[in-house]
């Protein structure tokens, strides 16, 4: 799926950083629900590092951060 640039900038912006499981478990969770993958940072600073950025069904972008286990692991 190809999103659209957007033409306004989002009202909110939210970093989440997941509780359990991992940020894989809450982006495929999120994903199931209707979330629509925008930009992919995983791994950009080595392995297991980054952040993945979605959209909900009203466009707004939030990114899913690694838990405080994953960061704690590189």
């Amino acid at each position: 799926m190809i999103l659209e640039s957007k033409t306004v900038k989002n009202g909110l912006h939210l970093h989440l950083v997941p509780v359990k499981g991992g940020r894989e478990d809450e982006r495929a969770r999120l994903v199931d629900y209707g979330a629509v993958a925008v930009a992919d940072f995983r791994g950009k600073y080595g392995p297991g590092t980054g952040w993945a950025i979605l959209a909900g069904a009203d466009g707004n972008e939030f990114c899913i951060l690694r838990t405080a286990v994953e960061r704690s692991e590189i």
